[in-house]
């Protein structure tokens, strides 16, 4: 007996010029966005973590990010990136 995967919509905001590009490569795989983020959220689940690795940015990437980034994730980013 098999169980059916219940499934949600959610919303998410991208980059359009990364979306576009993701999904140019994607095609190459037979998939779609929403097979990649499952691919991806069930990886995280599985590792119990980001599955690939997250470097600390250097200092002028830390700029670009803070002075780029919504005001409301903020606090998140200086979280992974002490001063």
């Amino acid at each position: 007996m098999s169980m059916a995967a219940h499934k949600i919509r959610t919303n998410v905001y991208l980059d359009s010029d990364i979306k576009n590009k993701a999904q140019e490569i994607l095609k190459q795989y037979g998939i779609g966005l929403s097979d990649a983020f499952n691919i991806f959220l069930a990886q995280t689940v599985f590792e119990k973590g980001i599955s690939f690795e997250i470097k600390i940015p250097n200092e002028e990437t830390k700029q670009t990010i803070q002075y780029n980034t919504p005001r409301k994730i903020n606090s998140f980013l200086k979280f992974l990136i002490p001063k």
